[in-house]
C-alpha cells in the first residue's frame, strides 16, 4: 500500500514544470515559491507535498 501512495504522487520535478509553465516563472522566483509552499505545508501536515528526485 505504501508503494501505491508513493507512485501517486507528485515529483518536484513535475510541480515545478507545472508552476514554470502556468506562471512562466525563471529559476530564482520558482524555487522561491517551492520552498515557501512546501514549508508551508509542512507546518500544517506530516507527510510530504511532493517527493523530490535525486
Amino acid at each position: 500500500m505504501e508503494k501505491v501512495k508513493e507512485k501517486s504522487l507528485l515529483t518536484d520535478e513535475e510541480v515545478a514544470g507545472y508552476l514554470r509553465t502556468q506562471f512562466n516563472l525563471h529559476a530564482f522566483p520558482l524555487q522561491k515559491v517551492l520552498y515557501y509552499s512546501y514549508s508551508d505545508y509542512l507546518e500544517k501536515n506530516v507527510n510530504r507535498l511532493f517527493w523530490c528526485i535525486k
